[in-house]
This record gives structure tokens, C-alpha cells and sequence, in this order.
């Protein structure tokens, strides 16, 4: 086939012929062009190769020799073949100066464009070699950011915000990404992973995006009380799936996995994998087309890209104990418990019998209350800039709590509380509330994005009374509910008590702040009457009362043995807020909640005694037969 010949069957001149088959076709009609350009194709026409620059249909491909290439050239094959282009490939390996030969080796063929998958932003050092060819080039990269016309690349963001979406829609609520290694693919997507995440309200944090090369990612996982991860790579996929089983965990039960796949044929795993597919050769077809019409001049097609998930069994819903999210407002303090044998009088010395510092704060201790029963917390508080600082930040990772509301104050130091212990059990608390009384408005308005999705809002009053009516008002405006344990206050605001939906004092408490009415029924019905929607007293070894408008209701407490009786009211808080927000009745929830309390009383501390999962589990049965004392009261 020659030029005369095309120009016979075209019904045109050489010339016309000549002109658009070196580009130089501005005075010819699209019509004509297309026509030449069609009867050459079809008749396989190649220019002799000294006429340099001469338009010819073979499309040079350079691709690293790795599976997405391979896939990425077999999609510019099926593009090519369509219009009836050929294509010439250079592989490139991962040895040095690989990719350089590659580009020696096309510059040698007489190729008029090249389609090439960059290894990093240093190949361009090669790209001399193919201009001084005059040969015109395109780029179809996987690392590297879309940044002109005549560059290709997959959305790399939208995949990691895909991946969240599709793991939040099954409740998971604390969700960890797995990348190989740092790279600009790896960093696009995991800011749409972030971005998803504080769209949807779920906790975000540095510590859930993890390299998997480090085998500490594994331990992560638990510690952070992660339920679902999103792997960027199939292969990340596999391995965690080697580690969970050699860690005890079952997939989906304990964890879920979500990957990002190129292959719709995905390798053999049990469960299968379920993935989303990364359309790698589409992705090749569609810059093949891109090419071919940015070189005819005709119009560009429209990359169409739809979300696509292979569904598979290792994404199921979240374990239902671990459904719910839980913010907790409230004092963060460095308690130190002294135990002695009795109290002292006034005037008396008493020899300490032992003397141990923990974390604590009622806010803090009803945070981990809520999180060792397998609850999504959220902690808002503020904290000084000491070494007790640091300390409580430590336990607080330790006990996979959101800190992005952790605020640290220069003015004042953190919080202290100094309790002491009888041999009862019993216990007096004197609180140093340093920088729990600096929380402002201010901080919790520029994190308000943090109560998003949650289903209560757990208050004390160990900070000012103004920023738990602001944290009160808050949840109210996102159709959260409000639990509120008053401590150490002489009053409430009928504003703050209009706020809240349980108010949960105890005995001394209640009558302290209701001087109206004579007994506890009387007394819990005025705080009704101002605006609370549920009241439950705690009554000690006497159970507890809960009192709405419509009933009232005593339950027997559980039978421990009382150690100390410290944070026996954040654990009947903590636990009602876990099973409320997981469906219980109000009944069986206090009922759980009764339990959790009575578990916490057995043993030294706060934080380390409250109970987990599993030990409420233990319970269940025993709880479930256990019957309210109906409307009879008993203290």
C-alpha cells in the first residue's frame, strides 16, 4: 500500500493524502480526514522509515514488568486492535538502567507516540531521548498524579473514600487502612480514606493507617480495637489473613477485610475476599483511545468509571457488641488511692496501708468502662502539659480510646484526685480539678465533628457546669442522648437538666440536690418535672430505682464482695450506655449494668477493675433471670 494508492481509493490527491498523514490537514475537512485515515488503517499502511515523522499506526507502550502492567498493556491491546492500531511494548524490570534500556530500545523503532508507565518522577530524566525522536508522549501512571492532558492515572482517592464507605454501610465504626509502602498512590489514597471518615463522623486517627511490612501492624489492630481494615493491595490481604489465623482471629467475626483488587478472578482465600475493583485494564483501553483521538484530532471519548465490588465473605457486619459509638465529656485526672483500715477522725493520724496511682476522672474511668465492653469512645477533656500527661495519654491508647478531642492546657496542670479506701470498701474522694476547670466552649465547638454518629453522650460535673450544658447541647443537636452523673455540685440548671434524658445520682447525691419531697420516689419526680426524661438512683448495696412518668422500678444489687467501691457508679454508667446503645431495654440494660458494677467493686483500683466483654458475657445467663423487684421500694 502506498500513498498514491490511498489517495486512488480515497477519491482525493497525493497530496491531500501527504498532508494528513503528517498532521499538516488544517484546510482539509473532518470528513476526508477520517476517510484517509480509515482506508489506512484498514489496509495496514507503514511509511518507509526514512521519512521521518510520518504519521503510521503503531503505538509504542513502555510498562514495568509487573502484573498491574501487564494488565494495564493488555487493556492498550484490546484499545488499539479496536481502530485498528498495532502496538510495539518495552518491558522494563526493577534492575538499574532497566527502565532507561526501555527507552533506548523505542526510540529505535519508528514510532509516532508512546504510551509510558513511569516507575517514579526521576524517569523523566529519560524523556529527552524520546523527544529528540520527535515521537509524542503520553503517560498511563499508578504512582503518579494525573497532572495534563495527556496524562492517564486511576483515582486512587476515590477508592480509599469507596472503601470506607462500603465498610461504615455494615457499622463498623473503627475502620484501619494497610499500605505496602509510602508513595504518592498509597498517600491519595489514604486521604479519601481519612476523607470518608470525617464525613461519615467516625474516629480518625493516625495510628489506623499502618505499612504492612512492620509485623506490628497485627498488634495494632487489637489494641486499637479496630473491627474492619481496608487493604490497598491484595497481597496486604493475604497476609493478614496468614496472621489472623496464626492470631486467633476469624474472618469476618472478629475482623473484617476489604481489598482493592485488579483481578475480577482473585487468588484462593477462605472466606473469599471481598474487594473493589481496580480497572487497571479498562484504565489502559481508555488512554489507548485518549491517544488515538488526541493524534487524529477527533473527539475525545469520556473515561467511565463506576464503583464495582466483588463481593465476597470477608466483609460482614460489625459484631453487634460493637455497634455503638459512645463520647464522653467529662474530667480526665492522675488519682492516687490511699488504703487504710478506718477513716480517720478529725485531729487523728492514720498510717496509710498501701498506696497506688492510676489514671481516673469520672469522665476517663466511664470512657474505659465503655470501651472494654467493646464500644466506639470518644474522649473529650483537657489535660496539662506534665509527665502525668503523658502517662494518661498512654493509657489512653492503650485502651483504644479516640483522643482527637484531648486538649492540653500550658496554665494548668492535670487533674488529680487523692481517694481514700477502707477496709469496707468504702471510699472519700478529694478532687483537684487543675486543667478539667479550662475546658472552654471554643474547644468543643472546633471538635463538635467528633459526637457525630454517636448514639449517647456521657456528662459529669467535674468540669464547669456551662461546658456540660454546651456538651449537652451539643448531642441534643445531633439526636444524641445524655447521660449525666452529678458529683460534688451544690446545683443544677433547669437548662442542663432540659438537656438531659437519664440523670443517674446516687442516694447522698439526690437528696443533696432535691431538698423538695421526702423520700427518693418524691425526690426523683421533681427532677422529672424539670425536663429529665429517665432518673435511676443508685442505692449502693441496695440496688438501684429507676423512675420515668410512667413507672417505677427497684433492682437488687449483684452479689460481690466489696474490695472498693471507687468507680462502681462510672461502671453501672459505662455498661448502661453500651447495652442502651445496642438495643436493650432499659430494664436489661440496668440489669448488665447492675452486674458491671458490682464486678468493678471486687478488686483495687478503677479503670483495671472494671469488667470486659468477655466477662459480661460470663453473666449473661445469670442476668437474664434475674427479675426487677417491680414497684415495691426496698431501701
Amino acid at each position: 500500500m502506498t500513498i498514491k494508492e490511498i489517495a486512488q481509493m480515497s477519491n482525493v490527491s497525493i497530496s491531500t493524502v501527504s498532508k494528513i498523514l503528517n498532521g499538516k490537514d488544517q484546510s482539509i475537512s473532518k470528513e476526508t480526514r477520517e476517510k484517509v485515515l480509515r482506508i489506512a488503517r484498514e489496509y495496514h499502511y507503514i511509511p518507509y522509515e526514512s521519512a521521518a515523522g510520518v504519521f503510521q499506526f503503531l503505538i509504542g507502550v513502555i510498562v514495568k514488568d509487573t502484573r498491574k502492567g501487564r494488565m494495564l498493556l493488555a487493556g492498550i491491546n484490546r484499545g488499539a486492535r479496536k481502530q485498528g492500531y498495532g502496538v510495539y511494548c518495552c518491558e522494563y524490570g526493577s534492575e538499574k538502567d532497566s527502565e532507561k534500556k526501555a527507552v533506548s530500545a523505542m526510540c529505535a523503532q519508528n514510532v509516532s507516540m508512546v504510551i509510558w508507565q513511569r516507575n517514579s518522577r526521576e524517569s523523566m530524566e529519560y524523556l529527552p531521548r524520546l523527544e529528540e525522536k520527535g515521537i509524542t508522549v503520553f503517560y498511563c501512571d499508578f504512582l503518579l498524579e494525573a497532572e495534563g492532558e495527556r496524562q492517564f492515572t486511576l483515582d486512587y482517592g476515590r477508592y480509599g473514600y469507596e472503601a470506607v464507605t462500603y465498610l461504615a454501610e455494615r457499622q463498623h465504626k473503627r475502620i484501619g487502612c494497610l499500605v505496602q509502602t509510602e508513595n504518592e498512590k498509597s498517600s491519595r489514597f489514604v486521604k479519601g480514606f481519612y476523607r470518608c471518615l470525617y464525613d461519615l463522623g467516625l474516629e480518625s486517627r493516625a495510628d489506623f493507617v499502618m505499612e504492612w511490612n512492620s509485623l506490628k501492624a497485627f498488634s495494632d489492630i487489637a489494641l486499637y480495637g479496630i473491627t474492619a481494615l481496608v487493604c490497598l493491595e491484595e497481597e496486604i490481604a493475604a497476609d493478614v489473613y496468614r496472621k489472623a489465623a496464626d492470631s486467633g482471629y476469624k474472618i469476618p467475626k472478629d475482623l473484617s477485610i476489604l481489598t482493592i483488587t485488579e483481578c475480577r478472578e482473585q487468588r484462593v482465600l477462605y472466606p473469599r475476599l471481598t474487594g473493589i475493583y481496580l480497572p487497571v485494564e479498562e484504565l489502559g483501553e481508555y488512554a489507548c483511545s485518549q491517544v488515538i483521538a488526541y493524534w487524529e484530532k477527533s473527539e475525545k471519548p469520556e473515561q467511565v468509571t463506576k464503583i464495582e465490588v466483588l463481593e465476597g465473605d470477608s466483609a460482614g457486619e460489625v459484631p453487634d457488641h460493637m455497634a455503638g459509638k459512645i463520647v464522653v465529656v467529662g474530667s480526665i485526672n492522675m488519682d492516687s488511692v490511699i488504703s487504710v483500715r478506718d477513716f480517720p477522725e478529725a485531729g487523728q493520724t492514720c498510717i496509710a496501708q498501701k498506696l497506688h496511682s492510676y489514671a481516673g476522672g469520672k469522665g476517663f474511668n466511664q470512657a474505659v468502662g465503655a470501651a472494654k465492653l467493646g464500644a466506639d469512645v470518644v474522649l473529650v477533656g483537657k489535660i496539662g502539659q506534665d509527665y502525668e500527661a503523658k502517662v494518661l495519654r498512654d493509657t489512653m491508647a492503650g485502651y483504644g480510646l479516640c483522643t482527637d478531642g484531648i486538649f492540653e492546657s500550658p496554665a494548668g496542670g492535670t487533674g488529680k484526685a487523692y481517694i481514700t479506701v477502707a477496709k469496707n470498701g468504702e471510699s472519700n474522694i478529694i478532687v483537684y480539678a487543675g486543667a478539667n476547670r479550662l475546658l472552654t466552649e471554643d474547644d468543643l465547638y472546633s471538635h463538635k465533628q467528633l459526637f457525630r454518629g454517636a448514639q449517647y453522650c456521657l456528662l459529669q460535673l467535674e468540669t464547669p457546669a456551662e461546658i456540660v450544658d454546651c456538651a449537652a447541647g451539643l448531642a441534643k443537636e445531633q439526636g444524641i442522648k445524655t447521660i449525666l452523673k452529678p458529683a460534688a455540685v451544690d446545683e443544677i440548671s433547669d437548662s442542663l437538666l432540659g438537656k438531659i434524658d437519664i440523670f443517674v445520682p446516687n442516694r447522698k447525691e439526690l437528696f443533696h440536690l432535691c431538698p423538695e419531697g421526702d423520700g427518693i420516689e418524691e425526690k426523683a419526680e421533681s427532677i422529672l418535672k424539670r425536663g429529665v426524661k429517665e432518673v435511676i438512683v443508685t442505692l449502693d448495696e441496695h440496688g438501684c430505682m429507676w423512675k420515668n412518668h410512667e413507672l417505677t422500678m427497684y433492682f437488687q444489687a449483684a452479689e460481690f464482695e466489696a474490695v472498693d467501691t471507687t468507680g462502681a457508679a462510672d461502671a453501672f454508667i459505662a455498661a448502661l450506655a453500651v447495652y442502651l446503645s445496642e438495643g436493650f431495654s432499659m430494664k436489661l440494660a440496668i440489669q448488665y449494668a447492675t452486674y458491671a458494677a458490682g464486678f468493678s467493686i471486687t478488686r483495687d483500683g478503677v479503670q483495671s477493675a472494671m469488667a470486659d466483654r468477655l466477662t459480661m458475657d460470663a453473666y449473661a445467663d445469670k442476668i437474664a433471670e434475674t427479675i426487677a423487684c417491680g414497684t415495691e421500694n426496698i431501701y
